[in-house]
């Protein structure tokens, strides 16, 4: 059962900053002790969880099938006048890499270069793992569907707007739907960016639910409405397809686990 927070959310955005110092702060104080593995070198390797593969189960962990899909759409090294993002290297910005680069120590990934320009595929598959999924720990979102679009939402959106996305979008549900009572109360544990705990258990209870698809529209809807409201969007031209990629239905390839 949930718990049953107070009453009152607020999904006000705090402002736009600087995706470096969103990144950097919520590494520095959130600490995963079960995601840490031990330093490899980084150019095809993969950072691993030690709590996977449940036994008895085989195949893919489900972040390497997501990771095709955004690498497929990432593409290579790319300065695009009329993206916030900047220089980007195979959807890993040097904002972002410049954060990784200035906290102490970076467990479990060694051998990243200073420039994006010098980053292998294997490499930005690592630091998004490894920044974004286990970072916020998206394993314990259950529906695969749902995990790969909060990830590609963390990816593609400074953690402070992809938050209020979607929190936003579980508010959206849970108010359409007439689902908010004594039980099921607003949530309270807004982080500084991403999803919290409380927020991740909300999304798997609407999907055992049977809101998946509302959860997934809402998402959609939201990412849309922030995607436009950003000056020259209309010449990102694979921005506004890439998120309805996540509009219902659509089925996760097999051969994966967790």
């Amino acid at each position: 059962m949930l718990q049953n927070p107070p009453q009152g959310p607020k999904f006000a955005a705090d402002g736009l900053k600087h995706l470096a110092d969103q990144i950097g702060d919520a590494l520095r104080r959130e600490k995963q002790p079960q995601l840490a593995v031990a330093p490899v070198s980084i150019d095809n390797a993969q950072p691993t969880t030690t709590s996977w593969p449940p036994h008895g189960r085989t195949g893919r962990p489900r972040v390497q099938a997501m990771l095709d899909e955004i690498m497929s759409l990432e593409g290579g090294l790319s300065n695009n006048q009329y993206d916030p993002g900047g220089l980007t290297n195979y959807g890993i910005r040097q904002q972002t890499l410049d954060a990784w680069h200035n906290l102490s120590g970076n467990p479990g990934l060694v051998g990243i270069p200073e420039s994006v320009r010098d980053l292998t595929i294997g490499q930005a598959r690592a630091l998004m793992r490894k920044i974004f999924y286990d970072h916020y720990q998206l394993r314990r979102i259950k529906d695969y569907n749902v995990a790969h679009h909060i990830f590609d939402t963390l990816i593609n959106t400074s953690t402070d707007y992809a938050r209020d996305m979607i929190y936003g979008a579980i508010d959206d549900v849970m108010r359409r739907q007439s689902l908010y009572d004594e039980h099921h109360a607003p949530l309270t544990d807004l982080p500084s960016g991403g999803v919290g705990p409380q927020g991740k258990d909300r999304i798997n209870w609407l999907v055992d639910h049977g809101f998946k698809t509302a959860f997934q529209d809402a998402l959609v809807d939201r990412r849309r409405a922030h995607a436009e409201e950003q000056k020259n969007y209309d010449k990102l031209g694979g921005l506004l397809p890439r998120i309805e990629r996540f509009r219902p239905p659509n089925h996760p390839p097999e051969g994966w686990y967790e």
